[in-house]
């Protein structure tokens, strides 16, 4: 089955790095009616990519299933070409792609539901997250558009529930978005400090 392969790599920029959450060390890969969906997360953010079904293929009856990301790190993407070759024999999954093949086995387990974490809507209610998981969000969009310019997201902010993120651009070949937990700060600034010797009227003052 053709996939595109951007989308895949996409996605593995959310794969976690713990190794004793190991079935969350890759893509899971479902096969829908409609086309495939890659899945990955570490608990503090999460992204799915979906795109049609290529060249008029048609729905494999596949299982929900996991590649390594050893895998997918030893497949370099190139800019002429986002289509690779997905097979899966078995427990293993091999990767056809510019003329070599990469094969290892399925992650051995259970990739979690990730659509439960997924909000339905968003309250609006400002949040505040980690620096660190945007930038990432802002890396995957570069990675789409093969630049490293601006490359801006969209946050729509849901208070302490998770949040939803939009990075893929409307004219990728593919289709996705994020999701992302917020942080609980301690403690946050509401005004200036003093020292600061700031000129002008608080936002209470106005009020």
């Amino acid at each position: 089955m053709q996939i595109n392969l951007k989308a895949l790599k996409v996605a593995a920029l959310f794969v976690s790095s713990d190794e004793t959450r190991y079935y969350l060390k890759g893509v899971c890969v479902e096969s829908r009616p409609d086309g495939f969906v890659f899945t990955a997360t570490n608990g503090h953010y999460l992204t799915m990519c979906r795109h049609d079904y290529l060249d008029g293929q048609v729905m494999q009856s596949w299982a929900p299933f996991i590649i390594p990301i050893s895998l997918i790190e030893r497949v370099k993407l190139s800019r002429h070409c986002d289509v690779a070759d997905l097979d899966l024999n078995g427990d293993a999954i091999s990767i056809n792609y510019m003329g070599a093949t990469y094969t290892e086995n399925r992650v051995d387990g259970s990739f979690p539901d990730a659509r439960r974490v997924v909000p339905a809507s968003v309250s609006g209610e400002v949040a505040q997250f980690n620096p660190a998981y945007i930038a990432l969000f802002g890396k995957a969009k570069a990675l789409i558009k093969g630049s490293k310019g601006e490359n801006l997201i969209t946050i729509a902010h849901n208070g302490g529930s998770p949040a939803l993120v939009d990075f893929v651009p409307p004219d990728a070949d593919f289709q996705g978005f994020g999701v992302l937990m917020p942080y609980r700060a301690a403690e946050c600034l509401t005004a200036p400090p003093a020292w600061a010797n700031v000129i002008g009227t608080s936002v209470a003052q106005a009020a």
